[in-house]
């Protein structure tokens, strides 16, 4: 091997071969070590050619951030110079040979959107994603001349996704708490934010809150709903869990999460969750505060604290009664007292809506744990356990006062109570010949029909998207009460007519009724600022819909068998002697033959 050919090539070909390094004992050597020890001929070889270096390709999202910043210039330009606007556009017009024509009508608004702030150099990431600058219009309405801008316009983006950019600047924070006071914070009373306070200054007292909230009312803009829901879920997770602070904002963010993201969660998410709320009370000895509290005129950090305790137990008993789930269900000694010292404060409006709603579920929690088949808490028969709970229930209905009896989340909480009750009558060890009788058990059922019926009635009979109804939580619900219904359309219990009862409940309308409404809910959530410009990001609620579609399926093809059976017994009758009897007299009978005229 030649000297230059030594020093412009790593190894000859047999090292190279077997990777391994390529040595020669002196400089005039013409082999080198291997070589000359396995006496074979040291060929060089041509050296790789040069890995071609990564070319940084300009991404189609920069050249719009670009020509957005360049809008807003000009924007800032004509409005700073409306006298010599006319000259002005002239010369640029000679100059350049393109106009910009953007229409008013295509700049989209949305409820989250800030009006344009003070023109002034912004940065790329401010100003393609930051809500409180102004509303980024679509891609297609900027006509800025040129066809590489409109061959580049016609591509569909590809976001770059900064969680930082996500949560709402001030402008649009202040909208979004508004927001809230007006459409979400009814809903949930456990969590009240004082009108008075600010949003700079709930954000710097209780930030944790603050992003609950900022979450919150991002519902319909799905793609950001989604990717604050998951930050905020290991934010929770990282302070609670590797930091270990400990705050009442963070235990209210842990409870509006569970509330309001409920359908991205999965079951060991959402129990892990439930737990952590109620160590979170723990830390913060919310249980030890209530006692002390009822001692002395409380403030309202420590109605806070107390709202949070039964926010907490609300949860809980919501989602453990309707799973049957009787040995995780949160002890009520303490909740009495919390309730007690809210009813004598009456210091928020809300506290009201918050007393029925804690006392909707401890009725739950009693039946679920009378009713468990592991329980021995049932001291009475289960015929007089039945009229027991459902009086209660009569009474809690007529104590509820006159404003509110039309808030669809406590007549859907009611609705479920009662049906927990009357379920009883699908257990055939329970509702046997030696522990009811078959009319009261008919009777049971029908009860439970009743209530299934009032439950879909107050959920689907009015179908307004605009603004929340329900909780997200209150899925919970209608999964049991969807369960239910088919367990009783399935019942075979002499002397029960499912067929009759399929024809009063119409549960696969109502699961329709489900089905469409969570289908326009996932489409007004796409056409969001940011899921408009997002691309691949999931949609929790598409589980919803898979599953009502599959629970129609079931339905029908039910019903298509309940039909066939209903033909092959009807063949069968005909076949029979009785139909051959009845058509052969109708055939041979002759007085009953028409009169003919013979010629």
């Amino acid at each position: 091997m030649s000297t230059a050919a030594r020093k412009s090539l790593h190894a000859c070909a047999v090292c190279a071969r077997v990777k391994a390094k390529c040595t020669f004992e002196t400089t005039t050597s013409v082999r080198c070590e291997r070589c000359h020890r396995l006496d074979k001929e040291c060929s060089s070889r041509a050296p790789a050619p040069p890995r071609p270096r990564k070319v940084n390709r300009r991404s189609r999202v920069a050249d719009m951030e670009e020509r957005l910043e360049a809008l807003t210039w000009q924007l800032a330009g004509s409005q700073s110079s409306s006298s010599a606007s006319s000259a002005a556009a002239g010369a640029s017009s000679g100059s350049s040979g393109m106009e910009l024509a953007v229409p008013s009508s295509t700049v989209p608004t949305a409820p989250t959107t800030c009006p344009l702030s003070a023109p002034g150099p912004v940065s790329r990431k401010r100003a393609a994603w930051g809500m409180g600058e102004f509303a980024v219009p679509p891609i297609a309405a900027l006509d800025l001349g040129g066809s590489e801008w409109k061959a580049t316009a016609a591509r569909p983006p590809e976001p770059l996704w900064t969680l930082e950019s996500l949560w709402p600047r001030p402008e649009e924070g202040a909208e979004l708490l508004v927001q809230y006071h007006e459409t979400s914070g009814p809903l949930f009373p456990f969590v009240v934010v004082p009108r008075d306070l600010g949003e700079a200054e709930l954000r710097c007292r209780k930030p944790m809150l603050w992003k609950a909230l900022m979450f919150v009312e991002t519902f319909f803009d799905g793609a950001r709903h989604v990717k604050l829901g998951r930050e905020l879920l290991e934010e929770i997770v990282r302070m609670a869990i590797v930091s270990g602070e400990k705050d009442l904002g963070m235990l209210q963010a842990v409870q509006l999460l569970i509330v309001w993201f409920h359908y991205g969660l999965n079951n060991t998410q959402v129990t892990n969750l439930l737990f952590l709320a109620r160590g979170m009370c723990i830390s913060l000895d919310l249980e030890g505060d209530a006692g002390a509290i009822q001692g002395r005129c409380p403030n309202e950090q420590d109605l806070d604290y107390l709202r949070a305790y039964a926010g907490m137990y609300y949860i809980n008993t919501l989602i453990f009664a309707t799973n049957k789930r009787t040995d995780v269900l949160v002890d009520t000694s303490y909740l009495d007292t919390c309730c007690q010292v809210l009813e004598d404060a009456k210091q928020a409006p809300s506290d009201e809506y918050l007393l029925q709603l804690v006392k909707v579920q401890r009725i739950a929690q009693s039946v679920a744990a009378a009713f468990a088949p592991s329980s021995s808490a049932l001291q009475l028969p289960i015929s007089q356990s039945v009229r027991f709970f459902r009086d209660q229930i009569a009474e809690l209905r007529r104590a509820i006062p006159a404003h509110l009896r039309d808030k669809e989340i406590l007549i859907g909480n009611i609705c479920v109570v009662e049906v927990l009750v009357s379920e009883i009558a699908l257990v055939d060890d329970m509702c046997g010949m030696d522990n009811m009788s078959p009319p009261e058990r008919l009777e049971l059922l029908s009860h439970c029909l009743g209530s299934l019926i009032a439950f879909f009635t107050n959920r689907c009979v009015t179908r307004d998207i605009q603004r929340p109804r329900f909780l997200c939580l209150s899925s919970a619900e209608v999964a049991y009460s969807v369960l239910t219904g088919l367990k009783l359309l399935f019942a075979r219990v002499p002397g029960w007519d499912s067929e009759a009862a399929a024809r009063q409940l119409r549960l696969d309308r109502h699961v329709g009724y489900i089905a469409e409404d969570t289908q326009l809910v996932v489409l007004q959530r796409r056409n969001g600022l940011f899921s408009r410009i997002a691309s691949g990001v999931d949609e929790p609620l598409n589980n919803i819909i898979r599953l009502a579609v599959r629970v129609r399926e079931l339905l029908r093809i039910e019903a298509e068998e309940r039909r066939m059976l209903e033909t092959q017994r009807l063949f069968d009758d005909l076949t029979g002697p009785c139909w051959h009897d009845v058509a052969y007299n109708q055939a041979f009978d002759m007085s009953s033959w028409p009169e003919v005229d013979v010629l």
